[in-house]
């Protein structure tokens, strides 16, 4: 290949690859603006270690602020942190609604698929977790602020009227 037919690709390959991007992006707005107003709420999140008994959580905004990151890690009992899940949550346009979800690694499930909303202090995430083996269980978890660096986190098993299972309280260190 010659370097003028070398030039001609990469540029072809540069502009096809910037097109849809410009093409959303050019005004510099989100192609869904309600996307980023969905997903504001998890603002209270973002920065900071959240710290249980044995367990972390750190959340970061993603692309653009149109997903939220988040990596979970168990803690020893000498304070070494192990890596046991990381989750996306992203707003759905087509199903108007928050999607998420969870890798997890040394835990009873592989897979958590999310479905997510606000409630005025409280997110409400209806969960489908997923086993190695294809099985599945629905549960649901319900996080409620009660201050800018605490929240009460609730797991009910089955959904969100079955018993609670696990609480615990987090604090943004």
């Amino acid at each position: 290949m010659t370097a003028r037919t070398t030039l001609l690709a990469a540029t072809l390959l540069i502009t096809v690859a910037a097109a849809p991007v410009h093409a959303w992006h050019g005004n510099g707005e989100l192609p869904h603006p309600m996307q980023a107003d969905a997903l504001e709420p998890f603002a209270q999140v973002v920065g900071g270690t959240w710290s249980a008994e044995g367990s972390e959580h750190s959340f970061e905004w993603g692309l653009g602020h149109r997903t939220v990151i988040a990596h979970t890690y168990f803690l020893d009992s000498e304070g070494a942190r192990t890596l046991v899940a990381q989750a996306l949550w992203y707003w759905d346009p087509a199903a108007r609604t928050i999607r998420g979800i969870s890798i997890t690694e040394g835990m009873p499930h592989d897979v958590v698929e999310m479905t997510s909303h606000f409630e005025g202090n409280r997110l409400v995430n209806e969960l489908r977790t997923i086993t190695a083996d294809g099985s599945a269980e629905s549960h649901a978890e319900i996080w409620e602020f009660t201050g800018p660096d605490t929240y009460a986190w609730t797991l009910h098993q089955g959904g969100l009227d079955g018993p609670v299972w696990m609480t615990d309280t987090y604090h943004r260190r």
